[in-house]
């Protein structure tokens, strides 16, 4: 196991997780289409001048809906992954319960002062644990009550479809130009409707799934983008600096020495009480060094 990578803050994770997005948005253009070009359409209503609108004959078919979970659950998963890696990077070490926060001012006024708090310099957000206030002061940019939208909408679809069931979608089309008929309703092929008007899935609210995703696919992007300059960078903060030196160190002398010194480590630091004559351990080496003996011992 390689010691030092487990506390080196990196964006890899963050951005396999845009790709995968990516390629999911890509698979539901495709399925789109399958299904927008195999289907016929009843126009159902009109005013039998040549102008109607019509729907589908049969509804979109599940595997969209499940498209498009998997897009926003990487989107999601992309972001969280970040403020990880930022609190990795701030403290020199590892946090846990860290999460991209979307949110707006609790509705009740009792709770609001303190989550208020919670985003002022040198208070501690429960999910910003180890972000440095500088890096929380740039997440609070992209806050539904800073007024961006985007994140609203990431998670007003992300949350249902996580906890609850699958994110609808719906058959639309604008008004298709047809031959009149003497009455209505009457059935058009795929290619007449694709011809005359443009049909498109969209949410339940009305806005077109392909652009709403594209649009979140580029504002994620964005985000990770403009921190990836500063993880990347050799100038990490002092704890950051501090905490790969001596973890440098102490991977150096686990190669040297062997897994039998390591096991006496072990016993005298007695880590499942994490002191020895009332010295700390930090918890995060504790558990890193132990996955490490775990690994070595492994029969293979």
């Amino acid at each position: 196991m390689d010691l030092l990578n487990q506390l080196k803050p990196s964006l890899d994770g963050a951005r396999a997780r845009l790709l995968r997005a990516q390629g999911h948005l890509r698979e539901f253009q495709t399925e789109t289409q399958n299904f927008l070009s195999s289907t016929t359409y009843t126009i159902w209503s009109g005013d039998l001048t040549g102008t109607f609108q019509g729907s589908s004959d049969v509804p979109p078919p599940h595997l969209l809906s499940i498209l498009v979970g998997e897009t926003i659950y990487n989107l999601r998963a992309a972001l969280d992954y970040l403020i990880y890696e930022l609190a990795l990077l701030d403290s020199g070490r590892i946090r846990n319960n860290t999460q991209f926060p979307i949110e707006d001012p609790p509705k009740d006024e009792r709770d609001r002062a303190a989550w208020e708090k919670s985003w002022d310099d040198g208070r501690t957000h429960p999910r910003l644990n180890g972000v440095s206030d500088k890096h929380k002061a740039t997440i609070r940019k992209f806050q539904p009550f800073e007024r961006c939208e985007w994140t609203r909408t990431l998670r007003h679809l992300s949350n249902p479809d996580k906890h609850r069931r699958l994110i609808a979608v719906n058959f639309w089309s604008p008004p298709t130009t047809v031959i009149a008929p003497s009455k209505l309703p009457i059935q058009i092929s795929a290619q007449d409707a694709i011809t005359h008007g443009k049909p498109s899935i969209t949410f339940d609210n009305g806005p077109d799934v392909i652009t709403t995703l594209q649009n979140l696919q580029q504002e994620a992007t964005k985000v990770i983008d403009l921190f990836r300059a500063e993880l990347f960078s050799p100038n990490t903060t002092a704890r950051g600096r501090i905490s790969i030196s001596i973890l440098r160190f102490v991977e150096a002398q686990l190669s040297l020495v062997g897994r039998g010194f390591f096991r006496l480590v072990l016993w005298s630091f007695d880590l499942d009480r994490g002191d020895l004559a009332g010295l700390r351990v930090n918890l995060d080496f504790r558990n890193v060094l132990r996955a490490w003996l775990r690994d070595v011992e492994r029969p293979n």
